[in-house]
């Protein structure tokens, strides 16, 4: 029970699972192309921690054992994180030939309307050893919990842009976005203490939290609980790499979703800065519903916290993605990495190898490491024509091969047409 209660606190807003890294090559249309319309959708899921078996436990039901939970333990590192996201958009993109009555290369203007989710979460090991096993393990202790932080969030997204190429080989794209926000949850620690006796009588907390929460009484999709902005921008650069000059390589670098939302005057804000001491009977596990308390959880989160609703900004994460591509003959060799700010992520870095096994056929694997997860894997399968293009893959599929060590589990697909 305590173990779902902490994957739900952390997971529960939607099931999710990128490494939440949006490519700027659908806006950019490629020979006699004039229109492509297409929609594309990535689920993803990853912790340094936590597994796959217990994230699907925890969702779908079931028994976590004791093997389980050694397994995440062994794997938890002093500080851990987990996101997930559910990232769905469709998208138009149209070249323009000519302006002001002159002929141009390389210009396209686009549009996109997406659903963007994400759950991100950072956690130490002593919180997953209180989760596990209770408090009884740590008697006579004092154990920090920071940090602990969680940020859930839901907004629309409305795209515009432009994306140029110049004979050079170097081109450039810039998109601005309006955000119409659904809603949020934010919680941020700046401590969170607990003292445990020697003798288990005493349990004190020594907490000082604050939880941002868009209006409670708001929280269908459609209702409309915040505002804001973004902006996209990308550069490409031709580099040359191998002897042949008429086969240079492009370097990639972009920032996406600079940007913020503000919540409505509605939102509720909860701050708790206490010190509280229970005292007079043998605690053993402070998650166990049967242990004894000293009233009514409402009534001790009333006593410990001050509530008022008022008007919120949230920055939300915003991606630095830089890569370098090169083809070599039938190959297409690709490096890369990435950051996210405000999104509790490591950096991650990532290898691509892709080979074109027929005509219209590429097919790409692909290894990864950092970003919500250690090590990790990817396929991918892409059929392209002159007509349209469809795209199957996975980032991350190692949640999936071995779910009881690892936690990586990713499927995106994409389908546009060409006019």
């Amino acid at each position: 029970m305590r173990l779902r209660i902490f994957l739900f606190f952390v997971f529960a807003p939607i099931i999710s699972f990128a490494q939440i890294i949006d490519l700027f090559q659908d806006y950019q249309l490629q020979d006699s192309t004039q229109w492509t319309f297409g929609i594309r959708t990535h689920v993803f899921n990853n912790s340094t921690a936590l597994t796959a078996r217990v994230l699907n436990t925890a969702f779908y039901g079931g028994y976590i054992d004791t093997e389980q939970k050694n397994n995440i333990l062994s794997r938890a590192d002093e500080i851990n994180t987990s996101g997930s996201s559910l990232n769905t958009s469709i998208y138009v993109a149209k070249r323009i030939s000519h302006f002001r009555n002159q002929e141009t290369f390389g210009l396209s203007v686009f549009g996109k309307i997406a659903d963007r989710q994400e759950n991100l979460a950072m956690f130490n090991d002593k919180a997953l050893q209180l989760i596990f096993n209770g408090n009884k393990q740590f008697t006579g202790q004092t154990i920090s919990l920071d940090p602990l932080e969680y940020n859930q969030f839901r907004y629309s997204q409305f795209q515009v842009g432009i994306s140029k190429d110049f004979k050079s080989g170097n081109g450039f794209t810039v998109g601005a976005s309006f955000l119409y926000g659904h809603n949020n949850r934010h919680i941020t620690s700046d401590r969170m203490d607990i003292l445990i006796s020697e003798t288990g009588d005493r349990l004190s907390t020594d907490a000082e939290f604050t939880i941002h929460e868009t209006d409670p009484n708001n929280p269908n999709f459609f209702e409309y609980n915040g505002a804001g902005f973004s902006i996209d921008l990308e550069g490409r650069f031709a580099v040359q790499l191998v002897s042949d000059s008429s086969n240079p390589g492009t370097f990639h670098f972009s920032v996406s979703d600079l940007g913020f939302i503000q919540w409505h005057g509605t939102s509720l804000q909860t701050e708790v800065d206490t010190f509280y001491s229970f005292t007079g009977i043998n605690i053993e596990n402070i998650f166990d519903p049967n242990s004894p308390t000293t009233g009514s959880p409402q009534n001790l989160w009333d006593s410990i916290s001050v509530q008022s609703k008022q008007a919120y900004i949230l920055n939300i994460p915003n991606t630095i993605h830089f890569y370098l591509e090169q083809n070599i003959q039938k190959f297409r060799l690709t490096m890369g990495g990435a950051h996210r700010n405000k999104a509790y992520y490591y950096p991650y870095f990532y290898g691509k190898c892709g080979y074109l096994v027929a005509k219209n056929l590429t097919l790409t694997g692909q290894l990864n490491y950092g970003g919500y997860g250690k090590f990790g894997g990817g396929i991918e399968i892409l059929h392209e024509s002159e007509s349209h293009s469809l795209k199957l893959g996975s980032t991350n599929i190692e949640g999936f091969l071995a779910p009881d060590q690892w936690a990586g589990q990713s499927i995106y697909f994409q389908i546009a047409a060409k006019l």
